[in-house]
């Protein structure tokens, strides 16, 4: 089930490095990475498949080139393009799973609505200092990450994790939290969280949990 499963991974940063080495490790079989940046010194902290000699290297392919040394047998395709409502339909709408690890709401509510269309689980993923967030959208919940968080003026306000800074701690752990979602949707193990959001506060060691499907 792993090996055939095709996941859309957008943004390899934060987020992403921690949990595309999971993936690969479980041995996911396609994995597609979708990211337009660059190695900045300022990632080193956090976004562990990067080291001091890439900076300047396109993130996606530098991604790539590490994981294919820990699992040869893996298809792994990069894209150094920004997602967004000019392109989301017609990059994302064939994959099994996208998961969301990119801190652009532009971009997040542009993925949310084709998976939202194509009823393609889309897994959540968010962190702000020393917080996070989980949860998994549309596919069979039928809730998508727009009608819970819908767009306001307010929305484009708050400032990413670049601006408030975070720890390589916090991201793996929230990372970890995709990759088993990943996981549980694809081997049907354990119960995903459809219409769920999960926020963690690390620094306090608390745990809420909001199901909107109640």
């Amino acid at each position: 089930m792993l090996a055939n499963a095709n996941i859309a991974m957008v943004g390899a940063g934060g987020l992403g490095c921690p949990l595309l080495l999971s993936l690969v490790q479980m041995g996911v079989g396609h994995i597609s990475i979708f990211d337009d940046d660059v190695v900045n010194l300022s990632n080193l902290n956090r976004q562990g498949l990067f080291g001091i000699n890439d900076i300047g290297r396109l993130k996606a392919e530098t991604a790539v080139e590490k994981l294919a040394i820990i699992n040869p047998k893996a298809v792994l395709l990069p894209f150094n393009e920004r997602i967004s409502s000019k392109n989301a339909s017609q990059l994302l709408s064939h994959f099994h799973i996208v998961v969301d690890c990119t801190d652009n709401l532009s971009t997040r509510y542009a993925i949310d609505k084709v998976c939202s269309r194509c009823s393609i689980p889309l897994i959540f993923g968010g962190v702000r200092k020393f917080e996070g967030q989980v949860g998994v959208f549309n596919g069979m919940s039928g809730v998508s990450f727009s009608e819970i968080f819908p767009v306001s003026d307010e929305t484009f306000k708050n400032e990413d994790c670049e601006m408030l800074g975070t720890f390589g701690f916090i991201t793996q752990i929230i990372g970890g939290f995709q990759a088993q979602e990943v996981f549980k949707i694809v081997t049907g193990i354990g119960q995903p969280l459809w219409g769920k959001v999960v926020h963690y506060d690390l620094l306090e060691h608390q745990k809420s949990v909001v199901n909107y499907l109640m």
